[in-house]
């Protein structure tokens, strides 16, 4: 069957896959071969080229379609990279900005221990950027790959979890503060670059 090669079990398996792709081909053509005449050419033609089972077996689909999609991972830029090369809206910048020091303004009063009347007077401003964040640029693909968009989702995904689970009349700890801060302070830099 395969001369000079395997001998045994080795060669039976050999056989037996072989076996099992001309059934494939056969059911294949089976099935196409009246209703579709372009599909019987095709049948014929995966037959012709269909690979023989041998010690040198060629890459099977998976192992092709793997090396392609680490080739294409491994061309496209990253996120970060991409974002370097994004030139932002006007608009958005000036909302991050403001966003970025409203919001950070509030939580810092909370933290200074002002009172909740003067802690909500000062987030007045920064609830409507956030409106108007989620509203027009939470999903935006012209600013999701920047560094300012997922620094400011994170901001508000921290205090929207920390609410959620503590309601909205609880001040924030200091942790949970020192994080939102952070995540701001991080959003106004990357303006800079």
């Amino acid at each position: 069957m395969l001369a000079g090669r395997a001998t045994g079990t080795s060669a039976t398996k050999h056989a037996c896959a072989n076996r099992v792709r001309c059934s494939r081909v056969a059911a294949f053509r089976a099935h196409y071969a009246g209703s579709q005449p372009s599909l019987k050419v095709r049948a014929q033609r995966v037959e012709a080229s269909a690979p023989v089972a041998s010690a040198d077996a060629q890459p099977s689909r998976r192992d092709v379609l793997l090396a392609l999609g680490a080739a294409v991972l491994a061309v496209r830029p990253a996120p970060a990279q991409a974002a370097n090369e994004i030139k932002l809206p006007q608009e958005y910048r000036q909302l991050v900005k403001r966003l970025s020091e409203d919001l950070g303004k509030s939580i810092e009063a909370e933290g200074s221990g002002a009172s909740e009347a003067e802690v909500r007077r000062q987030a007045d401003p920064a609830k409507d950027a956030v409106r108007e964040f989620v509203r027009k640029w939470r999903d935006n693909p012209r600013v999701n790959t920047d560094a300012t968009h997922a620094e400011i989702k994170e901001a508000l995904n921290e205090l929207g979890e920390f609410y959620l689970t503590y309601g909205q009349r609880t001040p924030l700890t200091a942790p949970v503060r020192e994080g939102v801060l952070g995540h701001l302070r991080a959003a106004r830099e990357a303006l800079r670059e």
